[in-house]
Parts: structure tokens; sequence; C-alpha cells
């Protein structure tokens, strides 16, 4: 199984993300998480058009996304053709 972590807006998230994933226990899984590329600019007002097409290229049995990111997976799957099999939403902006 492949999981792809999404976090949030702000960088903060990064960390919080990780440590979500790593206190779950899914075996033989492959792990991902994001790390958003606006970030290294404006992340208070960010452009999430880019973040959802480069996630439209990867692959994923399960998403776990939080805040922004559940928008930036939501995107993926409409504009990119993302196709996760199941996808987990928290704090939804």
């Amino acid at each position: 199984m492949k999981l792809l972590g999404l976090p949030g807006r702000q960088p903060s998230t990064l960390a919080q993300m990780e440590a979500l994933l790593a206190r779950l226990e899914i075996g033989q899984t492959e792990t991902e998480i994001r790390r958003h590329d606006f970030w290294a600019a404006d992340w208070s007002n960010p452009d999430v058009s880019p973040e959802a097409e480069a996630v439209g290229q990867l692959s994923a049995d399960l998403v776990i996304a939080k805040s922004i990111g559940t928008l930036i997976a939501l995107l993926a799957v409409a504009r990119h053709g993302f196709a996760p099999t199941a996808c987990v939403f928290i704090a939804t902006p």
C-alpha cells in the first residue's frame, strides 16, 4: 500500500504530518509526505494549482491530508486524474 501525506498551508504542519504518520501502524506501507513548493515563497496566500498538478502525477492508495492539503487533493482528483482508493481529510479549510 502507498500512503501519501499532504500537510497544511504552514510549514509547521510538516512535523505534525510526520508525527501522525509515524504513529499509524500500517504494515507494508510505502509512505511519502509532500513538501509544498509554496512554503519557500508566500505560504500565507499560496497558489495551490501547481501543487495539485504535481500531486496529480503521483499515485496513492491512501491520502491523509490536513487543511489546505485537502484542497490540493480534491483539485488533483478533479483536474488531474488523481485517483487514490481512499482519503482522510483532517481540519478541512
